[in-house]
């Protein structure tokens, strides 16, 4: 039996872009993270600490070491300056402190592990496809599964998130509600994100959603839809669509850019 592993992250990437998700996940010529990401990386290993029960100060310094780390090999794209950056990786710390961890409940014990549900990995049935000859597999890590079993996501980001546009396009919260459900054995439709803003207001967003056993329906249709696809063109690059109709497709926001559309922008410059 074939199995097919989909994370929320490409099955988002796969809904945005199919062919910006043929190259994350069948080639090796992914543009280095953008520094942008970068920061939010560093912001969520002090966020992990914090959560562990580690001291703050600690927090911002395993926050700035990962920024460290990584920094020279990063795409430069809005923050140029590591100064800068850095910066940004301390406020953004300090707007979780602030706004988001004073209302975030006590984690969740993990039944089937004893553990608290911090950094929580998982992975779930999605069901079959091809007359049950191809299994699918949900996979991920959760940031935070609470005591009430709302699932928490951390973000940073330039601008506040829109309620509307959470409810109606995020495909982690179906996801990742539709993984506890699996794990826990009964129904977990609450998500909350937890956005910490890069930009003029320093201060965090808390956004709610929820998900019901319908919005895990159509997800998983998705997924075999994905599936299926996988199973019948994985090697076929111009099977995948190259889909520019959105934001997405820039070289701001496009970790394949100099692969796809970005390729015929510098054979244009030569």
């Amino acid at each position: 039996m074939q199995t097919i592993t989909i994370r929320q992250s490409t099955l988002k990437s796969w809904l945005m872009c199919p062919r910006q998700f043929w190259h994350k996940t069948y080639t090796d010529v992914t543009d280095p993270t953008s520094d942008a990401a970068l920061i939010g990386t560093s912001m969520h290993a002090g966020i992990e600490h914090v959560l562990h029960g580690g001291t703050v100060d600690l927090a911002h310094k395993l926050a700035q070491e990962t920024l460290d780390l990584e920094w020279d090999g990063c795409r430069k794209v809005t923050y140029k300056s590591h100064d800068v950056a850095s910066s940004w990786v301390t406020k953004l710390l300090d707007q979780w402190l602030e706004h988001v961890y004073p209302v975030v409940p006590a984690p969740m014990i993990d039944p089937n592990t004893g553990l608290p549900m911090i950094e929580w990995p998982f992975k779930v049935s999605g069901g079959y496809i091809n007359d049950g000859t191809v299994k699918i597999l949900l996979s991920g890590t959760a940031d935070y599964v609470d005591e009430n079993g709302v699932v928490w996501d951390w973000k940073s980001a330039g601008r506040k998130y829109e309620q509307w546009e959470v409810d109606r396009w995020h495909v982690q919260p179906s996801v990742y509600t539709y993984a506890a459900t699996m794990a826990l054995g009964r129904e977990i439709t609450d998500f909350q994100y937890g956005v910490m803003i890069r930009g003029n207001s320093a201060e965090g967003q808390i956004v709610q959603t929820s998900r019901t056993s319908l919005d895990h329906s159509w997800m998983l249709t998705q997924a075999r839809s994905l599936a299926a696809q996988v199973v019948a063109n994985a090697t076929n690059m111009e099977l995948w669509m190259p889909n520019d109709q959105g934001w997405w497709c820039s070289p701001k926001w496009c970790p394949v850019w100099t692969s796809c559309k970005g390729s015929l922008a510098a054979a244009t410059d030569q």
